[in-house]
């Protein structure tokens, strides 16, 4: 299942900024390794090496079948394919917490008036809602937008999506002809 949002992400990425199950993914990648076969492979006990396999497979990454008491894995490419689709769109990006681009000013700004991807609420001052809108410029593709297309996305940052479409034009970070808007590049 694709992830929605960046929060819901996180557990696995933290799962997998782990060695040994990076390792476990690569060695599983090529073929199907039993308990007994990866715990030799990566110099671990079997306790261990089954701690570390339940983890992934209850993150959906592994398969697993038994054959008798052995129990064999597997690396279900589908789980990969579903989270590449899902977690590498940059609408799935789109919540990442301001925090993450440091504690600058514009960091701060964020933090204040951005909230899980949304702007809370429009600086007064300019320079605040100048960054405001650079963040949201940043969201968007490189690309021509229908107005009905850049007023969906841009309905995803701020409820007065027709403010914030005004906004982006006024101070030159995207140009309008014919019903048809771009990045400037500014």
């Amino acid at each position: 299942m694709p992830p929605d949002t960046l929060n819901s992400v996180l557990p696995l990425l933290k799962l997998l900024a782990n060695e040994t199950r990076l390792r476990v993914i690569g060695l599983v990648a090529d073929s199907e390794q039993s308990v007994g076969t990866l715990a030799r492979r990566l110099a671990l006990t079997e306790a261990t090496m089954s701690h570390h396999l339940s983890k992934l497979t209850g993150a959906g990454l592994l398969t697993m079948r038994a054959e008798g008491t052995t129990h064999f894995f597997r690396l279900d490419p589908e789980a990969l394919r579903s989270i590449n689709k899902g977690l590498l769109k940059p609408d799935k990006l789109l919540a990442a917490p301001p925090s993450a681009s440091g504690s600058s000013a514009d960091a701060r700004v964020l933090k204040t008036f951005v909230s899980d991807g949304r702007i809370v609420k429009m600086p007064l001052a300019e320079g605040k809602r100048l960054v405001i809108l650079r963040w949201v410029l940043n969201q968007l593709e490189d690309r021509r937008y229908s107005e009905r297309e850049v007023s969906t996305i841009l309905k995803k940052f701020y409820d007065d999506y027709a403010t914030l479409r005004r906004e982006l034009i006024n101070h030159r970070l995207m140009k309008r002809e014919n019903g048809i808007y771009w990045k400037t590049g500014v």
